[in-house]
């Protein structure tokens, strides 16, 4: 499917001209999903967070949705927080993104590397799945 955007050109816009400049749509293309831990030290607490990052190259902004197990987390936004403290944390997480040409989605899975019971470390997994 060919789409397009178009441009016009207000200063020479007249009933009788029509002056456009044709921009090539393309589909959304995720160059990298990734996550960086925050680290706060709050009332003699530590609070350990996670900013999940979907990273496009696109001249057009695709709709940003988030999901965590197939289940609906963040739409609008190309960032998602996900607590730490409690291990809540741990699956699958997919950034999806949307434009009028396509879609594409690419996925972080987070797993627990410490034994129940103790401070839970994380590790990332980035998968990718087909453009649709």
């Amino acid at each position: 499917m060919l789409c397009v955007s178009i441009k016009l050109n207000k200063r020479t816009f007249s009933p009788y001209s029509l002056i456009a400049t044709f921009d090539l749509l393309e589909k959304p293309v995720i160059s990298d999903v990734k996550g960086i831990l925050l680290q706060q030290h709050d009332n003699g607490k530590d609070k350990r967070e996670l900013l999940l990052l979907c990273h496009t190259v696109n001249r057009h902004p695709p709709e940003y949705a988030w999901s965590k197990d197939g289940s609906p987390l963040a739409k609008g936004t190309d960032t998602v927080k996900v607590s730490l403290e409690e291990n809540t944390a741990v699956g699958e997480y997919e950034c999806h993104v949307t434009n009028l040409a396509g879609s594409s989605s690419k996925s972080l899975v987070i797993s627990p590397v410490a034994e129940p019971g103790k401070r839970v470390n994380v590790c990332f997994l980035s998968l990718s799945k087909p453009d649709v």
